[in-house]
């Protein structure tokens, strides 16, 4: 089976101090991605993930889930944001907590978002590792499950 790879490259800014690096979070400057891509393989940071779709039966929601394989403990973490960069919902996995699902989300506030990608980096900070847009159209009426396959 032939596998598409959406590589994404990170620009990292290395004008961090110490004490953000002791901190609970770091932000990874990265080049923003095009569309999340369904029903296909993708890399973030190197790391393989996947998405699949499943129909729900109200088309005017959606859900995200994040599933992280068993080859992966630490933790990692998607963004759900809305036009303005609001957090809509955050979902973690981490150590024997393999998935990790939202609510239903209406669909008119998706429009213009985006998710972001988060995972445990040096020291456990949580960093933001890229993004991707969200096309409603596309993620409309569907349950969008992201397995994150490896560290």
């Amino acid at each position: 089976m032939k596998r598409n790879f959406k590589v994404s490259n990170a620009v990292f800014s290395l004008g961090f101090s110490l004490a953000s690096l002791l901190g609970t979070t770091m932000i990874v400057k990265a080049i923003e991605a095009e569309y999340l891509l369904l029903n296909n393989d993708f890399r973030v940071d190197g790391n393989l993930l996947s998405s699949w779709v499943q129909p729900l039966q109200n088309s005017d929601v959606t859900q995200f889930c994040l599933k992280a394989s068993s080859h992966v403990s630490w933790w990692k973490g998607l963004k759900i944001l809305d036009s303005q960069g609001k957090l809509i919902n955050l979902i973690v996995t981490q150590d024997e907590s393999r998935l990790s699902c939202t609510s239903d989300i209406p669909n008119s506030r998706l429009a213009g978002g985006k998710i972001e990608f988060w995972k445990a980096k040096t020291f456990g900070a949580h960093t933001y590792m890229d993004s991707a847009k969200i096309d409603v159209n596309q993620v409309k009426g569907n349950k969008i499950t992201i397995t994150w396959w490896d560290e």
